[in-house]
Protein backbone atom coordinates (compact mmCIF):
# COMPACT_ATOMS: atom_id res chain seq x y z
CA UNK A 1 0.00 0.00 0.00
CA UNK A 2 1.43 3.35 -0.77
CA UNK A 3 2.45 5.48 1.84
CA UNK A 4 0.52 8.93 1.11
CA UNK A 5 2.39 10.59 3.74
CA UNK A 6 5.76 10.80 2.71
CA UNK A 7 7.26 14.53 1.98
CA UNK A 8 4.00 15.80 3.92
CA UNK A 9 4.00 18.14 6.49
CA UNK A 10 3.33 18.02 10.11
CA UNK A 11 1.32 20.59 11.07
CA UNK A 12 0.49 22.27 14.94
CA UNK A 13 -3.17 21.97 14.89
CA UNK A 14 -2.41 18.05 13.78
CA UNK A 15 -4.25 15.06 16.07
CA UNK A 16 -2.24 12.25 17.18
CA UNK A 17 -1.81 9.47 14.33
CA UNK A 18 -3.29 12.21 11.66
CA UNK A 19 -0.84 13.34 9.37
CA UNK A 20 -2.98 16.82 7.00
CA UNK A 21 -1.93 15.74 3.78
CA UNK A 22 -1.38 19.67 2.16
CA UNK A 23 -1.64 19.77 -1.74
CA UNK A 24 -0.66 22.70 -3.45
CA UNK A 25 -1.72 25.07 -6.62
CA UNK A 26 0.63 22.43 -8.88
CA UNK A 27 -0.85 19.19 -7.39
CA UNK A 28 -4.37 20.31 -8.61
CA UNK A 29 -3.07 21.85 -11.79
CA UNK A 30 -0.95 18.31 -12.63
CA UNK A 31 -3.85 16.62 -11.55
CA UNK A 32 -6.22 19.04 -14.12
CA UNK A 33 -3.92 18.37 -17.35
CA UNK A 34 -3.96 14.50 -16.41
CA UNK A 35 -7.93 14.41 -16.51
CA UNK A 36 -8.09 16.60 -19.83
CA UNK A 37 -5.62 14.05 -21.62
CA UNK A 38 -8.03 11.52 -20.40
CA UNK A 39 -11.16 13.36 -21.62
CA UNK A 40 -12.66 14.13 -18.58
CA UNK A 41 -12.74 17.45 -19.02
CA UNK A 42 -15.53 18.68 -16.35
CA UNK A 43 -13.29 17.12 -13.97
CA UNK A 44 -10.68 18.93 -15.70
CA UNK A 45 -11.77 22.00 -14.87
CA UNK A 46 -11.84 21.21 -11.26
CA UNK A 47 -8.80 21.03 -10.71
CA UNK A 48 -7.32 23.47 -13.26
CA UNK A 49 -9.95 26.14 -11.74
CA UNK A 50 -8.89 25.14 -8.19
CA UNK A 51 -5.47 25.80 -9.33
CA UNK A 52 -6.13 29.41 -10.92
CA UNK A 53 -7.73 30.53 -7.84
CA UNK A 54 -4.68 29.60 -5.29
CA UNK A 55 -1.88 30.98 -7.86
CA UNK A 56 -4.16 33.89 -9.57
CA UNK A 57 -1.18 35.08 -11.31
CA UNK A 58 0.22 31.67 -12.98
CA UNK A 59 -0.84 32.69 -16.48
CA UNK A 60 -0.41 29.07 -17.64
CA UNK A 61 -2.74 27.51 -15.13
CA UNK A 62 -5.56 31.07 -16.82
CA UNK A 63 -4.92 29.67 -20.16
CA UNK A 64 -5.48 26.01 -20.23
CA UNK A 65 -8.85 26.30 -17.85
CA UNK A 66 -9.61 28.70 -20.87
CA UNK A 67 -9.17 25.72 -23.06
CA UNK A 68 -11.04 23.13 -21.06
CA UNK A 69 -13.67 25.40 -21.03
CA UNK A 70 -13.59 25.90 -24.96
CA UNK A 71 -13.47 22.62 -24.90
CA UNK A 72 -16.96 22.32 -23.02
CA UNK A 73 -18.25 24.75 -25.61
CA UNK A 74 -18.33 27.66 -22.80
CA UNK A 75 -17.25 30.31 -25.40
CA UNK A 76 -18.46 33.52 -22.97
CA UNK A 77 -16.23 31.99 -19.93
CA UNK A 78 -13.08 30.76 -22.35
CA UNK A 79 -13.29 34.44 -23.60
CA UNK A 80 -13.67 36.09 -20.42
CA UNK A 81 -11.02 34.16 -19.01
CA UNK A 82 -8.67 34.95 -22.32
CA UNK A 83 -9.46 38.62 -22.15
CA UNK A 84 -8.67 38.45 -18.21
CA UNK A 85 -5.26 37.39 -18.80
CA UNK A 86 -4.59 39.54 -21.85
CA UNK A 87 -5.38 42.61 -19.35
CA UNK A 88 -3.15 41.13 -16.42
CA UNK A 89 -0.42 40.51 -17.87
CA UNK A 90 1.84 44.19 -18.33
CA UNK A 91 4.25 42.41 -20.84
CA UNK A 92 1.00 40.58 -23.11
CA UNK A 93 -0.05 36.72 -23.44
CA UNK A 94 0.17 36.43 -27.31
CA UNK A 95 -1.25 33.03 -27.26
CA UNK A 96 -4.52 34.60 -25.82
CA UNK A 97 -5.13 35.88 -29.33
CA UNK A 98 -4.95 32.37 -30.63
CA UNK A 99 -7.35 31.55 -28.42
CA UNK A 100 -9.56 34.52 -29.24
CA UNK A 101 -9.33 33.61 -32.58
CA UNK A 102 -10.26 30.05 -32.30
CA UNK A 103 -13.05 30.64 -29.79
CA UNK A 104 -14.93 33.10 -32.36
CA UNK A 105 -14.02 30.48 -35.17
CA UNK A 106 -16.07 27.69 -33.29
CA UNK A 107 -19.09 30.34 -32.85
CA UNK A 108 -19.01 31.07 -36.34
CA UNK A 109 -18.16 34.53 -36.12
CA UNK A 110 -15.43 34.69 -38.37
CA UNK A 111 -14.88 38.38 -38.37
CA UNK A 112 -13.48 38.37 -34.93
CA UNK A 113 -11.46 34.95 -35.25
CA UNK A 114 -9.60 36.34 -37.85
CA UNK A 115 -9.19 39.96 -36.27
CA UNK A 116 -7.64 38.04 -33.46
CA UNK A 117 -5.80 35.58 -35.75
CA UNK A 118 -4.05 38.61 -37.66
CA UNK A 119 -3.60 40.07 -33.98
CA UNK A 120 -1.88 37.02 -32.70
CA UNK A 121 0.56 36.96 -36.10
CA UNK A 122 1.56 40.50 -35.49
CA UNK A 123 2.62 40.24 -32.04
CA UNK A 124 3.75 36.80 -32.13
CA UNK A 125 4.95 35.88 -35.67
CA UNK A 126 6.92 32.84 -35.03
CA UNK A 127 4.79 31.51 -32.15
CA UNK A 128 4.10 28.11 -30.74
CA UNK A 129 0.49 28.89 -33.06
CA UNK A 130 1.86 30.54 -35.76
CA UNK A 131 1.44 27.43 -38.33
CA UNK A 132 -2.04 26.51 -37.31
CA UNK A 133 -3.15 30.46 -37.51
CA UNK A 134 -1.41 30.99 -40.92
CA UNK A 135 -4.00 27.56 -41.64
CA UNK A 136 -7.01 29.04 -40.15
CA UNK A 137 -6.62 32.36 -41.70
CA UNK A 138 -6.10 30.86 -45.12
CA UNK A 139 -9.37 28.53 -44.27
CA UNK A 140 -11.17 32.13 -43.81
CA UNK A 141 -10.04 33.70 -46.62
CA UNK A 142 -10.47 30.62 -48.66
CA UNK A 143 -13.95 30.25 -47.77
CA UNK A 144 -15.18 33.65 -48.43
CA UNK A 145 -14.44 32.83 -51.79
CA UNK A 146 -16.17 29.84 -52.38
CA UNK A 147 -19.33 31.15 -55.04
CA UNK A 148 -23.38 29.93 -54.22
CA UNK A 149 -22.18 30.37 -50.26
CA UNK A 150 -26.27 30.29 -49.71
CA UNK A 151 -26.75 27.09 -51.64
CA UNK A 152 -23.80 24.89 -50.10
CA UNK A 153 -24.89 25.97 -46.28
CA UNK A 154 -28.49 24.87 -47.36
CA UNK A 155 -27.13 21.53 -48.46
CA UNK A 156 -24.77 21.37 -45.37
CA UNK A 157 -27.93 22.43 -42.73
CA UNK A 158 -29.85 19.42 -44.59
CA UNK A 159 -26.98 16.92 -43.85
CA UNK A 160 -26.97 18.42 -40.27
CA UNK A 161 -31.01 18.20 -40.24
CA UNK A 162 -31.17 14.59 -40.83
CA UNK A 163 -28.56 13.19 -38.45
CA UNK A 164 -28.71 10.14 -36.60
CA UNK A 165 -28.99 10.21 -32.76
CA UNK A 166 -25.93 7.83 -33.03
CA UNK A 167 -23.98 10.57 -34.02
CA UNK A 168 -21.56 12.67 -32.20
CA UNK A 169 -22.00 16.13 -30.83
CA UNK A 170 -19.14 17.39 -33.03
CA UNK A 171 -21.40 16.51 -35.77
CA UNK A 172 -22.17 19.57 -37.40
CA UNK A 173 -18.51 20.98 -37.03
CA UNK A 174 -17.29 17.81 -38.60
CA UNK A 175 -19.91 18.24 -41.53
CA UNK A 176 -18.16 21.64 -42.39
CA UNK A 177 -14.92 20.94 -42.32
CA UNK A 178 -15.43 18.12 -44.19
CA UNK A 179 -17.38 19.99 -47.05
CA UNK A 180 -14.46 22.55 -47.04
CA UNK A 181 -11.82 20.43 -47.10
CA UNK A 182 -13.19 18.31 -49.98
CA UNK A 183 -14.79 21.43 -51.80
CA UNK A 184 -11.18 22.90 -51.69
CA UNK A 185 -9.85 20.12 -52.98
CA UNK A 186 -12.25 19.91 -55.77
CA UNK A 187 -12.11 23.44 -57.01
CA UNK A 188 -8.59 24.18 -58.41
CA UNK A 189 -10.27 26.98 -60.44
CA UNK A 190 -13.18 25.33 -61.34
CA UNK A 191 -16.10 24.97 -59.10
CA UNK A 192 -18.82 21.89 -58.76
CA UNK A 193 -22.07 22.51 -60.29
CA UNK A 194 -24.95 22.28 -57.70
CA UNK A 195 -27.66 20.60 -59.61
CA UNK A 196 -28.85 17.80 -57.42
CA UNK A 197 -28.26 19.66 -53.65
CA UNK A 198 -29.90 16.01 -51.99
CA UNK A 199 -27.02 14.34 -53.58
CA UNK A 200 -24.42 16.62 -51.82
CA UNK A 201 -25.87 16.47 -48.45
CA UNK A 202 -26.27 12.29 -48.58
CA UNK A 203 -22.58 12.61 -49.85
CA UNK A 204 -21.41 14.59 -46.83
CA UNK A 205 -23.24 11.90 -44.51
CA UNK A 206 -21.71 8.99 -46.01
CA UNK A 207 -18.40 10.87 -45.89
CA UNK A 208 -18.88 10.96 -41.97
CA UNK A 209 -19.87 7.58 -41.44
CA UNK A 210 -17.40 5.85 -43.33
CA UNK A 211 -14.43 8.35 -41.43
CA UNK A 212 -15.91 7.80 -38.29
CA UNK A 213 -16.42 4.17 -38.62
CA UNK A 214 -20.49 4.41 -38.42
CA UNK A 215 -22.43 1.54 -39.95
CA UNK A 216 -24.69 2.57 -43.30
CA UNK A 217 -26.49 1.09 -45.84
CA UNK A 218 -26.25 3.10 -49.07
CA UNK A 219 -30.09 2.07 -49.60
CA UNK A 220 -31.37 3.84 -46.63
CA UNK A 221 -29.01 6.70 -47.21
CA UNK A 222 -30.29 7.40 -50.66
CA UNK A 223 -34.34 6.69 -49.37
CA UNK A 224 -33.50 9.45 -46.09
CA UNK A 225 -32.44 12.02 -48.75
CA UNK A 226 -35.24 10.99 -51.50
CA UNK A 227 -33.01 9.80 -54.19
CA UNK A 228 -31.94 6.44 -55.42
CA UNK A 229 -29.05 4.53 -54.38
CA UNK A 230 -27.96 4.51 -58.10
CA UNK A 231 -27.82 8.57 -57.75
CA UNK A 232 -26.09 8.57 -54.60
CA UNK A 233 -23.66 6.01 -55.33
CA UNK A 234 -22.84 7.89 -58.86
CA UNK A 235 -22.34 10.96 -56.74
CA UNK A 236 -20.09 9.58 -54.36
CA UNK A 237 -17.87 7.56 -57.40
CA UNK A 238 -17.90 10.46 -59.09
CA UNK A 239 -16.77 13.19 -56.12
CA UNK A 240 -14.10 10.26 -54.92
CA UNK A 241 -12.43 10.19 -58.22
CA UNK A 242 -11.98 13.50 -58.96
CA UNK A 243 -10.24 13.84 -54.79
CA UNK A 244 -7.84 11.17 -56.47
CA UNK A 245 -6.23 13.39 -59.12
Amino acid sequence: MPNLTRGAKRTANQTEGIIRFDRGHRWFYDRGIACAENMKFRKALLFVRKAAQLKPANAEYAFNMAGILAVLKDYRSSNQCLMSLLNKQKSGFPDCYFGLGCNYFDMGKYSSANRYFEKYLRTHPEGAFAMETCKALHFLRTEQLIPNRTEWENIIQLAIKKREKAYGREYPEEIRWMWFHFIYLLMEGRYPVIRKPKSWAAFLEYLYCTLKGFDYSLQNLAEKYEITDTALDRKISGVLGKLRY
